[in-house]
C-alpha cells in the first residue's frame, strides 16, 4: 500500500468545516450554540459528573469540555475525533485535556470511562450504516464503567426540516436496541423537537 495511508472521508469533510467555519458549532453540523447546549445539559443528566473519567467520541472541538468548564464541572476528559483539524483547534482551546485525533473504530484506549458519550455522532447518512452504528455502541458500552450517553436526530423532526444527507432515527427502534444491549435504558425526547437521547447504564 506504501508508506501513505488515504485520509478517511469523514475526516476530508470535517476538516474542510474546520477551515470554513473555524472555532463555531457550525464546524461540527450544528445549527447555533443554543441547540448543542440544549444537547449537552441532557448528556449531563445521567449522573454524578463531578471528578469522573468521560469518553467524548468524535469530540469535534471539544465543546462539551467547554461547557463542563462553564458548569463548573470538575472532570477527566478525553475526546478523541477523526478530524485533525478539529483537535488542533480543540487544543488551542484546552492544552491541558487529553485530544486523541485517531478512527473510533481503531481506537485502543488504555483505560476504561466512567461515561462515554456521543453527540451527533451518528449524524450522517453517508458514512454510517445501521450495522456500524450497532457496533459502534457495543464499543462505546464496552469502554463505559456507568453509562454511554448518545444522541440522534429523530424521526419525529418535521419531513420539511429533515435534511437527504443526515441520519434520522427513530426513537422506539433505538429503544429495542439499546434494550438488546442493556436492561437499564433510558430515552428523553423532551428538549428539542428534532432529537432525542439514549442513555444505556452498565446497572
Amino acid at each position: 500500500m506504501g508508506i501513505f495511508q488515504r485520509k478517511h472521508p469523514l475526516a476530508t469533510h470535517f476538516d474542510k468545516q474546520c477551515q470554513k467555519h473555524g472555532n463555531s458549532p457550525k464546524a461540527v453540523g450544528w445549527f447555533s450554540e443554543y441547540t448543542q447546549y440544549q444537547r449537552y445539559i441532557v448528556l449531563s443528566m445521567m449522573g454524578d459528573w463531578h471528578n469522573k473519567s468521560i469518553l467524548d467520541v468524535g469530540c469535534g472541538q471539544a465543546d462539551f469540555h467547554t461547557f463542563c468548564l462553564q458548569e463548573n464541572i470538575a472532570t477527566n476528559y478525553t475526546g478523541i475525533d477523526i478530524s485533525q483539524e478539529m483537535i488542533q483547534i480543540a487544543k488551542t482551546t484546552h492544552p491541558k485535556a487529553e485530544l486523541i485525533q485517531t478512527d473510533f473504530f481503531k481506537f485502543k484506549p488504555h483505560q476504561t470511562y466512567d461515561f462515554v458519550i456521543g453527540s451527533g455522532l451518528f449524524s450522517y447518512k453517508r458514512w454510517h450504516t445501521q450495522r456500524t452504528i450497532k457496533k459502534g455502541i457495543k464499543k462505546m458500552l464496552k469502554m463505559a464503567n456507568i453509562a454511554v450517553g448518545i444522541n440522534f436526530l429523530s424521526t419525529y423532526t418535521s419531513k420539511k426540516d429533515q435534511q437527504r444527507s443526515l441520519n434520522y432515527f427513530s426513537p422506539e427502534k433505538m429503544m429495542t436496541l439499546a434494550l438488546t444491549l442493556s436492561p437499564y435504558v433510558e430515552i428523553k425526547h423532551h428538549y428539542l423537537p428534532n432529537d432525542f437521547t439514549v442513555i444505556i447504564y452498565k446497572k
